[in-house]
């Protein structure tokens, strides 16, 4: 009894300790707030008062009464204070906060409050890639007065105004908003995201392609489709991006686009990153990622290790569409021409051969009937075809090697022409000899053998079929 008593404690001991990674939010935090990390390197809140700073426990610094005047009531125009309201963007000492849609941008430094544009509240690029290049804050796509935007607009630290930069090429993308992207060094990647397509009629769809904006040359490269394999093509705010690769984070997996090297690592634990808010980013200080974790109505400031979310094995999947192999498809063309050709030449070579008396080595042919020859009557039809006469000497040598008297070799060939002819006509079912004997003009005495059909040597389908 006393042993399962320890039990009950330590069980108690460790969820305690586990709870005990949940840090509660200031109940100011009810009233709106944007989760960002500090130019200290520390998880904190903006509020409409100050700003929470969380280190062992949470602390406050209420603005100083100097930035009270216009930049916190341009600040309390925004109904909602939120991290879908705002970006944050931490540059050297200072934190960005950029209006979702574009013009107010705020500067915090440490808690002193300004604005650092000279806009109005815009509307043009709702849900765009907000990023910080040349010591300038950007912003890609986006959608605002009923179109979707395929444009990249900067703010000009001179002047405080959103300034489009103009491509130097033809090729533009599709207009879309709420796209995945990541910053590369001097290239912005972009992944699907939602427009429309005019050619399909469609409107607020999944787009397919994949692209990246090179902002030295200010130009757009198109790199296809994507794999439609991947996690998701739609952007999410529980992100962070480390050594150039953007991690997205959901309950109990984490995706990792590495652009790069055209690549996306999939990690999965189901243990990790329950009740992640996903409307709110990833902060990674000391190999420690900070998010906000929301149980039932509670919000709370929840921790883990780095290193937990590649615990697993990942799933690997590359960005752009599989490319099929060249080869592959032009041996499927060679295939497909090869075919046609020999069905070509199939239909060609039976036409050929129709009507034609034709013989080979052992038989004689005409359409599909065919009668068996000796190699003697063979050779006297290919020296007829190629004659086109024979002598009565001729004939008599190749009808034997043997001397007879002039009778009898008359009677050998009238037996051996007649046994041609007899064949030609059950091949044919014609009642005309193939052969004929006639007078040699030359000499009365003798007699020559003619053909009265053409006659052709059977050619084989593999040799017609390479005549061109």
């Amino acid at each position: 009894m006393l042993t399962k008593f320890f039990k009950l404690i330590f069980f108690c001991f460790i969820i305690q300790s586990l709870s005990s990674q949940d840090i509660s939010l200031p109940t100011e935090a009810k009233k709106g707030y944007i989760y960002f990390k500090d130019s200290q390197g520390h998880p904190s809140l903006l509020t409409l008062r100050g700003v929470y700073q969380f280190s062992s426990k949470w602390e406050f610094r209420q603005f100083e009464i100097d930035s009270l005047d216009r930049s916190l009531s341009y600040l309390k125009k925004i109904n909602n204070l939120n991290n879908e309201t705002f970006s944050q963007i931490a540059i050297t000492n200072n934190t960005l906060f950029v209006l979702n849609g574009g013009g107010y941008v705020f500067k915090l430094n440490e808690n002193k409050l300004s604005r650092v544009d000279n806009s109005v509240i815009q509307k043009n690029q709702l849900n765009s890639s907000t990023f910080y290049f040349d010591n300038q804050v950007h912003m890609h796509g986006g959608y605002g007065f009923w179109s979707f935007k395929n444009y990249t607009t900067f703010l000009d630290n001179d002047t405080g105004q959103w300034e489009i930069i103009y491509p130097k090429q033809k090729f533009l993308p599709v207009g879309r908003w709420k796209m995945i992207s990541a910053l590369v060094e001097d290239r912005l990647y972009v992944l699907g995201g939602r427009g429309n397509f005019p050619e399909k009629q469609t409107k607020d769809v999944v787009l397919d392609t994949y692209y990246f904006f090179d902002l030295k040359s200010k130009s757009y490269v198109d790199l296809g489709t994507f794999n439609q394999d991947l996690p998701f093509t739609t952007n999410i705010k529980s992100n962070l991006t480390i050594q150039n690769k953007k991690l997205f984070f959901e309950p109990g997996r984490t995706v990792v686009y590495d652009f790069k090297n055209n690549a996306v690592n999939t990690y999965t634990n189901k243990k990790l990153f329950l009740g992640i808010d996903v409307k709110r980013p990833v902060f990674e200080i000391n190999d420690t990622l900070f998010y906000i974790k929301k149980i039932k109505d509670r919000e709370f400031l929840a921790k883990t290790s780095l290193k937990s979310i590649y615990e697993s094995e990942p799933q690997v999947l590359p960005i752009s569409s599989p490319k099929k192999f060249i080869g592959l498809n032009l041996i499927g063309f060679l295939v497909i021409l090869i075919f046609c050709w020999v069905a070509y030449k199939l239909f060609v070579f039976k036409d050929f051969l129709k009507g034609l008396v034709l013989y080979d080595e052992t038989k004689i042919y005409y359409e599909d009937k065919s009668s068996l020859m000796n190699p003697k009557q063979i050779l006297v039809i290919k020296a007829l075809e190629s004659e086109g006469q024979l002598s009565s000497k001729s004939l008599n040598e190749i009808i034997s090697d043997k001397k007879f008297v002039k009778s009898h070799f008359t009677a050998l060939r009238n037996e051996f022409i007649s046994e041609i002819n007899m064949l030609y006509k059950n091949v044919t079912s014609t009642q005309s000899d193939l052969i004929e004997e006639a007078p040699d003009p030359n000499d009365k005495r003798y007699k020559i053998y003619k053909i009265t059909q053409q006659v052709t040597e059977k050619e084989s389908f593999f040799s017609f079929l390479f005549r061109l």
